[in-house]
């Protein structure tokens, strides 16, 4: 299974990569730790024109992701060890779904219309100084 990826981000094949988070090779997004191959990507490019196809390819393989980690889903302790990928399916479609709001139905990307809202979101965890290191805040969602 080939796999190139370069960070000057020149290639679509690249672009879909860095969307997907699949930049290092033997460490990528799926279950199992597997890249896509340069072939499926390349494939999937081949099923849509223009010059932001490559947006398309980002939501389908999105999608994809969220299928492969919901048939994966488990929660396994053992000892000290824990690993929980029951909500991973979930966060892959909730990302497909935000990607998806953000581009028209050629790729390109969808601009505010006059008038619309823009959300800003202001980071608030143990890490910003807005917050106490040991104070939770409960979702309202």
């Amino acid at each position: 299974m080939a796999f190139t990826y370069n960070d000057s981000l020149a290639t679509d094949r690249d672009l879909v990569r860095f969307h997907l988070g699949d930049v290092v090779e033997s460490s990528g997004p799926r279950p199992d730790g597997r890249n896509y191959s340069d072939r499926e990507i390349a494939y999937n490019l081949t099923t849509v024109t223009g010059t932001n196809g490559w947006r398309l390819i980002v939501g389908r393989l999105l999608i994809v992701l969220s299928n492969e980690w919901a048939q994966h889903a488990r929660n396994i302790t053992i000892g000290e060890y824990r690993e929980d990928a029951t909500k991973t399916g979930d966060t892959f479609k909730q990302r497909a779904d935000d990607w998806w709001a953000t581009i028209d139905s050629s790729g390109a990307l969808i601009e505010p219309r006059a008038g619309a809202s823009v959300v800003a979101v202001t980071r608030q965890d143990a890490y910003s100084s807005t917050i106490a290191a040991n104070t939770v805040t409960p979702s309202t969602s």
